[in-house]
């Protein structure tokens, strides 16, 4: 391989949860406007988090050169809004541009989630959404795309990311399978919101979330709420307009972040 001198730069994007894949190895992720950009130029590097490390291990192992990586991101780390996923994909895809080497971002991105043991189900479901944008039903077990899903592009959604995740084993999670077959139907169908509605407050559940305060957020009559991910994010959406009382209540509690969706670019 040629020496590169140029920087190559990619943005992947944030998510918030449709369908957990703990339970049922089916997931789903909607894409939302928080980014993260990693910027890739040849030339040693800084150690980086494990994740990255072995993002950059893949393609050294390969090309045998090094190459810096920077990395620029507006999600909150370890809060249920697929940080990982989206800073593992921006990488991905700058150090394939940058090499020429193909690969398809969304699945190096949850093999390396796997292999690292940073991810249970490899966040396939993450990885797809934050490359493409958009929102998908995935196997994250077999790394296959079921269908991509119609996402109401009227939503906002408030965040809030208070506290830590309870202890509660994320392995338990595997109990609530017998569930999430109508959950998973229910997307398939097109009736994301209401998927999105149930995942939310079941995961909340079993985790130990404080229902209380989605209780109170549920009183501003949202379209779904509750934990995305394993936690804490704790999110509500709302019709364009509907967000106030919503904002005023989470606003008491702890920052809100303020999101939309992210529709579906084919070629990312």
């Amino acid at each position: 391989m040629e020496r590169v001198h140029e920087e190559v730069c990619s943005i992947a994007h944030a998510g918030l949860s449709v369908i957990n894949a703990i339970p049922a190895g089916i997931g789903s992720t909607v894409a939302i406007s928080l980014e993260a950009k990693a910027c890739v130029a040849q030339g040693s590097h800084e150690k980086q988090g494990a994740l990255i490390e072995a993002v950059m291990d893949h393609f050294c192992n390969i090309t045998g050169m090094d190459f810096n990586i920077t990395i620029e991101s507006q999600i909150p780390q370890g809060s249920g809004l697929k940080s990982s996923s989206a800073v593992t994909v921006a990488a991905i895809a700058s150090l394939s541009r940058i090499t020429g080497i193909s690969v398809y971002p969304p699945a190096l991105s949850s093999e390396i989630s796997r292999k690292t043991g940073l991810s249970v189900t490899g966040a396939f479901d993450d990885a797809v959404s934050a490359y493409h944008g958009g929102c998908f039903l995935t196997d994250n077990y077999g790394m296959k795309i079921h269908k991509r899903l119609d996402f109401p592009d009227d939503i906002v959604f408030l965040i809030s990311v208070v506290g830590k995740r309870p202890v509660e084993r994320l392995t338990s999670l595997a109990e609530l399978r017998d569930a999430y077959g109508g959950i998973v139907e229910l997307a398939s169908n097109g009736d994301v919101l209401q998927a999105m509605n149930l995942n939310g407050h079941m995961i909340a559940r079993k985790l130990g979330y404080d229902m209380d305060y989605i209780a109170r957020i549920d009183s501003a009559h949202p379209v779904a709420s509750g934990v995305s991910g394993n936690g804490p994010a704790v999110f509500a959406a709302f019709h364009d307009g509907d967000e106030g009382p919503a904002y005023d209540i989470m606003s008491d509690s702890d920052k809100v972040i303020v999101a939309r969706a992210v529709g579906y670019e084919s070629d990312s």
